[in-house]
């Protein structure tokens, strides 16, 4: 049985392989297309057509021409794809950069095309502000995923969370930003200047200074009691289409608080970005080997935030597993962050919330303001930050903003993979004149930056994290473990809709109401079964089995292809879990032996 598995998923790979190179090789178009939910977007994912943005009620997607077919009505071609392009978001962009092209505006941003032996130098087409590569969504983005099951014990978590800020230090912060915009005597932790790089076009070896900056970073981490672990990528630059310029290993840097309750199985993500960059200076492009990219605010700032949370977190105990990941590579184009959420997409990993922190310290107007930005997957941290009342006992204003758009950062690549994340900052917008007029050049310093206002934003980040990581309060034990859905399976899958049948499987940790429900691509319900509490599908412990055999609600069978199997259950508390999983229909035997031989296409529309 393990192994005619193992050759329906080798199969399946060689197929979508097949079929992506092929799109690859086709003339493409970016087009907008408009949706009103997200999941009418899937069903273009699963035609190998690729998710590039998702903004409020439209999506940029990248289609050969043979897919262009499935773009829903009211669709509009911006543009062709070029090979010898590379495409990005840019903010505030410049008119008339040579040879750069804007493919499309919208609010106060626009996509741009740049050749790709320009790429490193986006920083030219939208000064003095942001510029990031262009993305792919993946196809759990595309689903909104139900709120997670938080208890909160409000006056014991505050209590406790006012204990752990006691021991706060913002002098302790101070030395982290001062020591990293020094950085050992050499002013810069530029990504392109680590020893672990290979040059082809005879410029100079780069230093090692990304390297002191990895080296100082992992080793307050270790003081702290964690184990630090490197987790390690390669980057390249190219003169051309065909030949590299040069090649960088990278690393971010990571370390795990485990969790002591019932969540210890799932993270929370709290990142900061360490690299910098001084690109807004003249002679940069030049000579980046040697001129200083201080980076205090952009983003000192948020690294001393990060160490400052571990150091405090290190003594305490949490529910949820809190992991502390410290990115290179932001300021080229969100690298680390980018190849850290891949990964944990990949493993399949329960990232429950990531906490961005990137320029948090600077202030010039004297109105104490501090942007959380969300998208619609994110916004239930605000709920809980507003439920938790931390905002009311804050000398901040916490301003709340649900900006799709706004992708500048390293919470941008989480949501890209269906993560809910969170980004804190002094600005969430480019053009306000309060903006950090020292961003990105050699006046980043840490002299420049406002101490009451860096000191009261780095407490309300700690203690955000801190809530949603569900620190255990001393004087009151977690109790018991609220409900949850250990894993959902469903086997056979694929199967024959109408002729055979497909198990779903579930276990409970507690007795609970239970509602197994399927919904097919476009979120309409097409079977729906609930099971009470203490009934024999609701109880705790058992491998519990519903059997489908293909049918919808009204006993007729549903056509071919794929759906989702949701499984909710809610204790006696009112508290619920939910874990989904998918299920694949086709027409007939004949063609599930062709597909688990993997020699089918897909099934026909």
């Amino acid at each position: 049985m393990k192994n005619s598995w193992i050759a329906v998923v080798v199969g399946v790979a060689l197929v979508v392989a097949a079929s992506r190179f092929v799109e690859s090789v086709e003339e493409s178009v970016f087009a907008r297309v408009p949706f009103g939910s997200t999941a009418e977007l899937a069903p273009l994912w699963d035609a190998g057509i690729r998710i590039r943005h998702v903004s409020e009620g439209w999506a940029l997607v990248e289609a050969s021409s043979r897919q262009t077919r499935y773009l829903p009505s009211g669709s509009v071609v911006i543009a062709p794809v070029r090979r010898d392009m590379a495409y990005a978001w840019v903010a505030a962009v410049r008119e008339n950069v040579a040879d750069v092209d804007v493919l499309m505006r919208w609010r106060n941003r626009a996509l741009v095309g740049v050749r790709k032996k320009n790429a490193e130098y986006l920083h030219e087409v939208a000064p003095p502000h942001g510029a990031v590569p262009l993305g792919d969504w993946s196809r759990e983005a595309l689903i909104l995923q139900p709120k997670p099951s938080m208890p909160l014990k409000i006056p014991a978590q505050r209590r406790a969370t006012n204990d752990m800020m006691a021991d706060f230090s913002f002098d302790n912060w101070q030395r982290i930003v001062n020591a990293l915009a020094e950085n050992d005597g050499v002013g810069s932790r530029f990504t392109f200047r680590t020893a672990d790089a290979q040059v082809f076009d005879g410029s100079p070896q780069p230093d090692d200074a990304i390297d002191r900056a990895t080296g100082w970073i992992a080793g307050e981490l270790e003081s702290y009691g964690y184990d630090v672990k490197f987790d390690q990528f390669r980057h390249v630059r190219f003169a051309n289409l065909s030949s590299k310029q040069a090649e960088y290993g990278m690393q971010n840097v990571v370390a795990t608080k485990r969790g002591v309750g019932d969540h210890a199985h799932r993270t929370i993500l709290m990142t900061a970005h360490y690299d910098s960059v001084a690109s807004r200076t003249e002679g940069w492009d030049d000579n980046w080997r040697t001129m200083n990219a201080p980076g205090a605010d952009d983003n000192a700032s948020g690294v001393a935030t990060v160490l400052e949370a571990a150091r405090l977190f290190g003594e305490r105990d949490f529910d949820f597993t809190v992991t502390f990941v410290l990115f290179s590579g932001e300021e080229i184009g969100l690298f680390g962050s980018k190849h850290y959420a891949d990964q944990a997409r990949q493993a399949g990993e329960e990232l429950v919330a990531v906490v961005n922190t990137d320029m948090m310290a600077y202030e010039a107007d004297g109105n104490l303001d501090l942007h959380a930005v969300v998208n619609r997957n994110s916004e239930w941290i605000l709920d809980e930050i507003e439920r938790s009342g931390l905002a009311e006992s804050s000398p901040l204003n916490i301003l709340s903003v649900r900006d799709a758009d706004f992708v500048f950062s390293d919470h941008a690549p989480f949501w890209a993979k269906g993560y809910s994340a969170i980004f804190f900052s002094e600005e969430s917008e480019f053009d306000t004149p309060e903006f950090n007029p020292h961003y990105h050049s050699v006046e980043d310093l840490p002299e420049t930056l406002n101490p009451d206002y860096a000191a009261a934003s780095a407490r309300f980040i700690v203690e955000t994290t801190a809530m949603l990581a569900r620190i255990v309060a001393d004087d009151q034990p977690l109790g018991e473990p609220p409900i949850r859905i250990a894993a959902v399976s469903v086997y056979p899958n694929p199967f024959v809709a109408g002729e055979s049948a497909t198990n779903i499987q579930y276990q409970l940790n507690r007795d609970a109401d239970t509602r197994v429900e399927i919904f097919d691509l476009s979120g309409r319900r097409v079977y729906d079964r609930s099971y009470a509490l203490g009934s024999e599908r609701g109880r705790r412990g058992l491998n519990e089995v519903v059997v489908w055999d293909g049918r919808n609600v009204i006993g007729e069978r549903v056509a071919q292809g794929q759906y989702f199997v949701s499984v909710t259950a809610t204790d006696a508390d009112g508290i619920a879990s939910n874990r989904v999983a998918r299920v694949m229909t086709v027409p007939d035997a004949s063609y599930l032996d062709r597909f688990r031989r993997g020699i089918s296409a897909s099934p026909q529309r």
